[in-house]
């Protein structure tokens, strides 16, 4: 009821009382009649006062209504957008799931099948309903190794953090058997144990077929190689016979020293095909044990030893065919001419052939205590065949040749080879 119906009863009652006194000629003190008046004005104002506080509680009451509701309805509109969103990555997810090119298992804890893709229905050559019926992977594992299988599963129960990467070889109904490459990680519950497992399994049978046919046939090529390292390492030894017997015939020393030098030449290269003939790695010799042999050769070969001594100070360096064989050639050509002049008179002496690796360069040294070089005799000059020799293989590989008289006496040839020659 509103103020103004409250007003409009107080009124209509002050008319009927005023309506009584006259009829019942009643003759009330006005005192009396003006205390009656204000009874009346203050139990309207109490009945005004508390229709407002209901009106005020009411609409306090409708507007958190309405608020609430508000709120329920954008709770339920974030919740729908949720629920499509959830909706949609799961589509998503089932369609990568379904349609993924390796085959997808689910499995329990134990390895008993509960989802299953496409691509593992192929692989396995069982039908879906069956395979999720709960089939245990096991059946599909060759029996030889269905025990390898099961401890691969128990060593990650454990751990629910694991991740494993096995080979299988699958046997599907009614196929031949076949190679699959596995990875499986486990699938962690609420409890923190491991719950299931996810697998996927690729068939890899063509591959290892193809890994197996390429690697024979590189098994193949590198015993031919072999083969043919040793008949050239053979041919060249033959070669180096027939300048042996050769010189032993002649009685001109000219020749004969001639033929000498062109037999070191050969045996230095046969020497490079019968390192690559023993290596395990027939692209590549190291230099340092290459360098000790060779260097050794050439003492017993001018019979130096034992006045004149070899020292070989070198670290373990990997150089292909191409650099090896000119490194070859020079080391032979120093060394030879160290034997042939650096001891006249047959003295005693010393040659040390170092080998390094440093700042992306390979640094060869070959010195000795001997006479010295000539002065006279200009080594980037000389016509020598064997200057002439080593100062062309330093250019094929793009290296720096220096010659240094140390105060102690002797020759020191330093040869800086860069590491991409």
């Amino acid at each position: 009821m509103e103020t103004a119906d409250l007003q409009d009863l107080l009124d209509d009652l002050k008319q009927r009382i005023s309506e009584k006194y006259e009829t019942c000629q009643c003759d009330l003190p006005p005192d009396l009649l003006d205390e009656l008046q204000a009874v009346l004005d203050a139990a309207m104002q109490e009945k005004i006062a508390q229709r407002d506080e209901s009106d005020r509680l009411f609409r306090e009451e409708m507007t958190q209504r309405r608020l609430m509701d508000e709120a329920l309805q954008a709770q339920n509109e974030e919740l729908e957008d949720t629920r499509l969103i959830a909706e949609r990555e799961r589509r998503r997810y089932l369609d990568l799931f379904e349609f993924a090119p390796d085959a997808y298992l689910i499995t329990d804890s134990r390895g008993n099948i509960r989802e299953a893709n496409r691509a593992a229905v192929l692989l396995l050559n069982a039908p879906q309903a069956d395979l999720t019926l709960g089939w245990p992977l096991r059946r599909f594992v060759v029996p030889e190794e269905r025990r390898r299988l099961d401890s691969r599963l128990e060593q990650m129960a454990p751990h629910p953090g694991a991740r494993e990467s096995l080979d299988l070889t699958l046997q599907p109904r009614r196929s031949e058997p076949l190679l699959a490459s596995a990875v499986v990680a486990p699938i962690v519950g609420p409890d923190g144990r491991v719950a299931g497992l996810r697998w996927m399994l690729r068939d890899v049978t063509e591959a290892r077929q193809a890994e197996a046919r390429l690697k024979a046939s590189l098994d193949e090529k590198v015993v031919l190689l072999k083969e043919i390292h040793h008949r050239v390492k053979n041919n060249l030894q033959i070669i180096s016979a027939l300048l042996g017997l050769q010189r032993g015939r002649v009685t001109d020393p000219g020749a004969e020293t001639i033929l000498r030098d062109s037999q070191n030449r050969i045996r230095s290269i046969a020497l490079v095909h019968e390192k690559l003939y023993r290596s395990h790695d027939l692209a590549r010799v190291d230099l340092a044990e290459y360098l000790g042999a060779l260097a050794g050769s050439l003492v017993q070969s001018y019979a130096a030893a034992p006045r004149v001594t070899l020292e070989i100070e070198a670290e373990p360096v990997h150089l292909d065919i191409d650099t090896i064989l000119p490194c070859g050639l020079i080391v032979n050509e120093l060394v030879s001419n160290a034997l042939k002049h650096a001891f006249p008179g047959r003295r005693d002496g010393a040659i040390t052939v170092s080998l390094a690796a440093a700042e992306g360069a390979v640094r060869l040294r070959v010195r000795d205590d001997g006479v010295g070089f000539p002065p006279e005799v200009d080594y980037r000059r000389s016509d020598s065949l064997g200057l002439q020799l080593i100062r062309s293989l330093a250019g094929q590989l793009g290296a720096t040749l220096e010659l240094t008289a140390p105060p102690e006496g002797g020759a020191d040839f330093l040869l800086v080879i860069p590491k991409n020659a």
